[in-house]
């Protein structure tokens, strides 16, 4: 059920299908190549290959910093959404038969509008949060530890650990990578769907501007290179069962933001 309060959040199956099945290759593919590669050769093109390092510029900026990047995203498109959401697109003809353009509100929703991307933000770091209590805590449980050379830091968290300098050794240790990547990439990827989607519904793809337009091809190519870490963290790093349960998590946010809640009327329009 649609509310006239809120932006669309519902994905169709078509799409969840489709995205689904992306990630769901993505991760046979490359987890196929880390059994057909030796692990000597793999080893090899780690130490030789600059971009199969852990520590590369990229891994660093979109991986390590990746919820940074992805909060400027999100918060770029959620103004893009209650702006087009909150405009009236109208062409006006002139005394010579050309057009142009007249922007004006079409209603007071500015702040409800608002109030539904502030809870996804909320929703997505509680989700996260959750996942990593749990990964880290598995990790531990199963003989995992912190440790800088012999001894045992005693952190709980992968991410303190590599910020003390410390180095996450022994325990079966869920794919951060996959977990992380995953979630933040598919929000991005429903939210562009709701923008087409809405785009194209109203015929107003003429009046998007070219911040809008510019905004989206970035967040095309950082969605590509968030691709790229997955394809390596499958083919060169993890256990399968490391890569499955971190596959499978990844997708917490996408059903919970985009499927369970759109799919409760009333829970969807105290939320969003």
């Amino acid at each position: 059920m649609e509310h006239t309060q809120s932006i669309r959040s519902r994905i169709p199956y078509s799409f969840h299908s489709v995205i689904c099945l992306l990630y769901l290759v993505l991760f046979l593919v490359g987890t196929f190549l880390s059994f057909a590669v030796p692990e000597s050769a793999k080893e090899h093109q780690k130490k030789t290959i600059y971009l199969l390092n852990s520590g590369n510029f990229i891994n660093a900026i979109f991986a390590y910093k990746g919820n940074l990047v992805w909060t400027i995203l999100f918060i770029y498109l959620a103004i893009v959404q209650i702006y087009i959401h909150t405009q009236n697109f109208e062409l006006l003809p002139t005394s010579s038969e050309r057009h142009t353009r007249n922007f004006s509100l079409t209603d007071g929703n500015v702040g409800k509008y608002t109030k539904q991307y502030i809870i996804k933000y909320i929703i997505k770091n509680l989700l996260l949060f959750i996942c990593f209590v749990v990964i880290d805590e598995i990790f531990i449980f199963t003989g995992g530890q912190c440790s800088s050379g012999d001894q045992n830091i005693g952190l709980h968290s992968a991410e303190e650990c590599r910020k003390t300098g410390g180095q996450w050794v022994g325990g079966f240790d869920i794919s951060g990578h996959f977990c992380f990547l995953m979630n933040i990439s598919l929000i991005l990827w429903c939210e562009l769907y709701i923008y087409y989607n809405y785009v194209n519904k109203k015929n107003i793809q003429n009046f998007m501007t070219g911040w809008i337009t510019n905004g989206i091809i970035v967040i095309l190519a950082v969605l590509m290179i968030w691709t790229m870490l997955l394809f390596i963290t499958a083919v060169y790093y993890h256990t399968l069962m490391e890569k499955l349960l971190g596959c499978v998590l990844g997708y917490t946010c996408f059903y919970v933001m985009y499927q369970l809640i759109p799919d409760y009327p009333a829970l969807s329009k105290y939320l969003y």
